[in-house]
């Protein structure tokens, strides 16, 4: 069992990566786009075309929120509308050619970054860290299913994202 004083510890740890992390969003002064526009060219660029509904879904967001994003990311030329063929009434957001330059020089530039943070790592322990992330980020996934705040898109084209 798992005493107090280690669910602190990992309470802190968890509160200062989410610090680190928001500041590392403000920080990337090469960035084009806001966060939430590469929130959804990220999603879209794994899944594949989705409705506005189910990116909203995805995203944790209202729709209309979403919508007013893709509307401008269809004028920046990033997303593309197009018929949704389970449904011909509705349209599927997708990635342009532009959209997915953009969305692979946000990954290279994740990647980069990352591999500045772990270069001193050997190969041993970043495997272990990951294997331990990716059980943590789990059972995450898991108690906030167990409590419905999580809501998948019905769309066919949903998969589950993977970091």
């Amino acid at each position: 069992m798992t005493k107090r004083g280690d669910i602190d510890a990992l309470l802190r740890q968890v509160v200062r990566l989410s610090r680190v992390l928001h500041r590392l969003k403000g920080s990337d002064t090469s960035r084009t786009y806001d966060r939430s526009a590469n929130v959804l060219l990220l999603l879209v660029d794994q899944v594949g075309p989705l409705r506005v509904a189910d990116l909203a879904a995805s995203c944790h967001v209202d729709a209309s929120t979403v919508s007013r994003q893709a509307a401008e990311l269809v004028r920046e030329g990033l997303l593309r509308r197009q018929a949704d063929p389970a449904d011909g009434r509705a349209s599927l957001m997708a990635l342009t050619v532009a959209g997915r330059r953009q969305v692979a020089d946000l990954i290279r530039r994740r990647r980069e970054f990352f591999a500045q943070v772990v270069a001193d790592w050997d190969v041993g322990e970043l495997g272990e860290f990951l294997s331990m992330l990716t059980r943590f980020v789990d059972d995450i996934e898991l108690q906030v299913g167990a409590t419905g705040l999580r809501h998948e898109p019905e769309h066919p084209n949903f998969t589950k994202v993977e970091a």
